[in-house]
């Protein structure tokens, strides 16, 4: 098992590339022998996006330490044949959508991308999905450049989506805060009363937080309740989006105006509603929130 050879194990955790040179040059015959084996990420990492990436680029560097000293199979091995390898098309193809949307190509960088994600369709695993969610990404980016708001939320939406299957914490918060824009941008022209109570929850909040920043926590508090109101009246999507902000923001403001109870429960409410609402983000901020009002 990858997880209990001890000579991975000083590869990976090798704390500069000069170190790792120094390892692999020291057990030359070793790696060698071993390198055969690290080509799969080990079980106990797939499902940690950091830990997968940082394994297969140390394993990667390994490879090429073994091409400059002579022993180019393993670089060999993982690479292929750059025409025959899918990763290696995907990702030009990527940049080549990219390149069309920074020239203002957007119908051509739409093609591609949509093109691209018809080739993943056809493979699966971690890297497959690793792509295809900065495609559905991309296509956000490229929609809103194109100034279709409409088709932006949706590929964002799917970006969000692909993001939670595989556990991609900066991905989530990245397509969530975006969303949040796109949706204030794009519900008001399709449905002007939920629009309004999205906008007017933003504005609560906006003031919510400005309040608390001069120190007025208690006209922070009354903002704050006015937007509970709105959120309780505007559905489930404006309760999933803002609920967790307002109860955090309130129990901090608690805090500061010295009730430790009601800190504690608005802060608890915030990381409730948090986790209901798949913001992992919000979940780690009102977690150390919490840790700090128990001391």
């Amino acid at each position: 098992m990858a997880e209990r050879d001890p000579l991975l194990q000083r590869l990976l955790a090798a704390e500069s590339a000069a170190r790792l040179e120094e390892l692999v040059a020291a057990n030359l015959q070793e790696v060698l022998a071993a390198f055969p084996g690290w080509t799969t990420v080990p079980a106990p990492i797939r499902h940690d996006p950091r830990a997968t990436e940082h394994y297969v680029h140390r394993v990667i560097l390994v490879a090429r330490l073994l091409a400059a000293q002579g022993h180019p199979g393993p670089l060999r091995a993982i690479e292929g044949d750059r025409d025959d390898n899918p990763m290696y098309r995907w990702s030009e193809t990527f940049a080549q959508a990219q390149a069309l949307a920074g020239a203002g190509r957007h119908a051509d960088s739409v093609e591609m991308l949509t093109t691209l994600l018809a080739d993943l369709d056809q493979a699966s695993g971690s890297a497959v999905d690793d792509v295809r969610s900065k495609v559905y990404g991309a296509l956000g980016a490229v929609w809103f450049e194109a100034g279709d708001v409409g088709q932006s939320l949706h590929w964002t939406e799917r970006a969000l989506e692909a993001c939670r299957a595989k556990g991609d914490t900066e991905g989530i918060a990245t397509y969530r805060e975006n969303l949040q824009v796109l949706e204030a941008l794009h519900l008001p022209t399709v449905d002007p009363e939920a629009g309004a109570w999205l906008l007017e929850c933003r504005r609560l909040i906006v003031a919510a937080q400005a309040a608390s920043d001069r120190f007025e926590y208690a006209e922070s508090n009354q903002a704050l309740g006015d937007a509970l109101a709105v959120v309780s009246d505007g559905g489930e999507r404006l309760r999933s989006t803002f609920a967790g902000k307002i109860y955090g923001l309130r129990g901090w403001n608690h805090h500061h105006l010295g009730d430790s109870a009601a800190a504690r429960t608005d802060t608890e409410r915030a990381l409730s509603e948090c986790r209901a609402a798949g913001d992992p983000n919000g979940v780690r901020v009102y977690t150390a929130n919490l840790q700090f009002l128990s001391r």
